[in-house]
């Protein structure tokens, strides 16, 4: 705990943290006094403006903020004017409709804004920028039809570039009359201050906006098809088609300029800027879930309100509303899901800093400019860009930026993680190809070294054999010469036991065992045990009893390995038992042959008896006290198996054991 606790006050962090803020402060500080329409605007009062036309050749531009003359629900031409007195003198964005602030009042409806400008007598060109305006609209200059939303425009008109401004040519007094009609959108009459002066000034504003936004969309595009194409190959892991649909949805917010330009008249651009703008928010989130790995409890129903934010502003324009203070109330509800997706944002950002999720310090940094630039959104309301992006633009941007460069960080680690890998996965594959032929040569030398020790073994045994023979038929009875003659055969026995199970032990590890199956009388594999093996295998002075069912049908086998199987088993029985009874047992049960092998002698632990047909096993238990190489249980389980039969231990440490084997009696072999 102390530890997240040092991690999450790290002083440089918070610093870097203060820092982010205070650089978001200066950025919409800078944007709104340098770049903002409200910040200067040219002064007019009661819908007149006098300009100082002594440095208006020098001047930029100047943006018609204040002083209209607002006549409400009225569609006027200039020939109306004389005989109307104007509602009220407003400013442009003071009021998002037609209602004029009240909320029983009908947002939709009609008005005429009326701006006089007061020049010289000196013939001048001036340029008028062609604003949003939604619906319907007429602009009137000096009395002369200028522009209008259907297009119905006076011959004498002039439009430099058609769809960015009008021009035209004035002197004295320039009346400018504007008339509008909305009955469907969200922001109803002339909301947005336009851009007045000389044509070039006018111009150079509009085409530096232009250039402005172009390259922020492009860029914004260019990263979607980065996003688009690296994430094939890492959808799964990396969550490139969210940063993908944030890249989509910067675009959508901040192309109206580009719009504009090419003359695309769609009343839906605005819907699909509104979209993309809300959109950027809500692919905040989805982002910042899946970064931070915000569980889905905590993240879902931020998820789901800001869907239906999304739905809302689709479904809006479809809406008929009769009162202003319903969309008063969808406006807050819209800000308070922006603020709660602000709040969200660094809650979650500082709990995956506190987790110490990767990455999650700069995603707290660029949580923190973006919360910074909502604070300063109502701090600074009276803010519209000019050539730049709303605030949380500006902001949607940087976290475009900085979330590309952390998967792209991401995606670089796991692409050199993954040669990496392979590089050492073909190292492994190069030292195992190694290992095989290494097991191969071992497996070579002992099948050759066991072919050189059986001959002599064998002739040893046999010239044994011979001896034992001819001392007992010339009656040369010395008792232990002939004990030392059994004990050579004996061991030669034992030897060339050994032997063989090496030699099968490379038959099994090189796919060369095979069996000679034929069919055979379990019962006379018993009986030949009981007569011939156990009286040489009974060292330790025990009893044997024998249990067969009568009438055993014959099984097909190898019967030179069950053979070897049963007589191993009976001399583990044999060596670990003294002075006991050994049993074994042969029955029909469930269409099987089954064969046990009963010992009252030592007993086995569990973990023994887990791992006991396993190679080595035997000696690796009994730290090598057990005679024998440790593979005849693996043998004989491999027997048994190659017959499709199985083997199984049951046995109480000092009690006994007992090896069930069984085989079927019509194998699949």
């Amino acid at each position: 705990m102390h530890e997240k606790k040092r991690y999450f006050m790290n002083v440089p962090f918070i610093m870097v943290l203060v820092a982010v803020i205070s650089v978001g402060v200066i950025i919409c500080t800078l944007a709104y006094r340098l770049d903002n329409k409200y910040a200067n605007p040219y002064p007019a009062r009661m819908g007149i403006m006098e300009l100082d036309m002594e440095t208006f050749e020098d001047s930029t531009s100047y943006y018609l903020v204040d002083g209209w003359e607002y006549y409400d629900g009225r569609l006027l031409t200039p020939e109306d004017i004389p005989s109307n007195t104007p509602d009220e003198y407003i400013y442009l964005g003071q009021y998002a409709g037609f209602d004029r602030g009240d909320p029983d009042k009908s947002p939709y409806g009609s008005a005429t804004y009326r701006l006089t400008i007061f020049t010289d007598d000196k013939l001048r060109n001036y340029a008028l920028e062609l604003l949003d305006i939604f619906s319907e609209w007429k602009i009137y200059i000096n009395g002369t039809l200028m522009a209008a939303s259907g297009g119905d425009i006076d011959d004498s008109a002039m439009l430099a570039p058609e769809n960015w401004m009008v021009t035209f040519e004035a002197q004295d007094i320039i009346e400018i009359l504007i008339s509008v009609s909305d009955d469907s959108h969200l922001y109803s009459g002339m909301i947005y201050p336009p851009a007045f002066g000389t044509p070039k000034a006018v111009g150079e504003v509009l085409t530096q906006r232009l250039l402005v936004h172009s390259a922020a969309a492009a860029a914004a595009l260019l990263g979607a098809v980065f996003c688009l194409l690296t994430g094939l190959g890492y959808w799964r892991t990396r969550p490139f088609h969210l940063l993908t649909l944030l890249c989509l949805s910067i675009v959508g917010s901040i192309n109206y300029p580009l719009i504009q330009a090419l003359g695309l008249t769609w009343d839906g651009w605005s819907v699909i800027e509104r979209l993309c703008y809300y959109g950027i928010f809500f692919t905040m989130i989805l982002l910042q879930s899946r970064l931070c790995q915000i569980p889905k409890r905590v993240s879902m129903p931020l998820i789901v309100f800001g869907s239906c934010v999304l739905v809302s502003v689709l479904l809006q324009p479809f809406i008929s509303i009769d009162k202003a203070g319903i969309k008063y109330i969808y406006s807050s509800i819209i800000e308070f899901y922006k603020w709660l997706t602000a709040i969200w944002l660094l809650g979650t950002g500082m709990w995956a800093v506190w987790r110490k999720v990767d990455y999650s310090r700069p995603l707290l940094a660029g949580t923190c400019f973006f919360a910074c630039t909502l604070v300063m959104d109502r701090v600074y309301p009276m803010f519209e860009p000019m050539r730049l992006g709303w605030f949380v633009e500006i902001a949607g941007f940087v976290l475009f930026l900085l979330i590309t460069g952390i998967l792209w960080r991401e995606t670089v680690r796991v692409y050199k993680d993954g040669v990496k890998m392979e590089m050492e996965l073909a190292l492994v594959q190069e030292k195992e190809k190694s290992l095989i032929e290494l097991n191969h040569m071992k497996s070579r030398f002992l099948s050759n070294i066991s072919h050189e020790l059986q001959m002599p073994i064998t002739v040893m045994s046999g010239y044994a054999q011979l001896a034992g023979d001819e001392l007992t038929d010339d009656a040369l009875d010395i008792p232990e010469l002939q004990d030392h003659m059994r004990r050579i055969v004996y061991e030669g026995d034992r030897m060339e036991r050994l032997v063989a199970q090496l030699l099968d032990v490379t038959r099994l590890e090189t796919e060369r065992f095979t069996l000679q199956i034929a069919p055979a009388s379990m019962t006379e594999l018993l009986i030949q045990i009981k007569e011939n093996y156990f009286p040489m295998l009974n060292d330790h002075n025990n009893t044997l009893v024998l249990t067969v069912e009568p009438n055993l049908p014959p099984i097909l086998c190898d019967s030179e390995r069950i053979l070897q199987l049963l007589i191993n088993l009976i001399s583990n029985a044999c060596r670990h038992t003294c002075e006991g009874i050994i049993t074994i047992d042969a029955h029909i049960k469930e269409d099987k042959m089954v064969v046990s092998v009963a010992d009252t002698g030592e007993g086995m632990t569990l973990e023994m008896q887990e791992r006991l047909f396993e190679r080595y096993m035997s000696n690796a238990m009994t730290n090598g006290k057990a005679n024998g190489t440790g593979l005849g249980l693996y043998i004989c389980k491999s027997i048994a198996e190659a017959h499709d039969g199985e083997i199984s231990i049951t046995s109480e440490e000092g009690a006994g054991t007992t090896i069930c084997l069984m085989l079927p009696l019509s194998p699949t072999i």
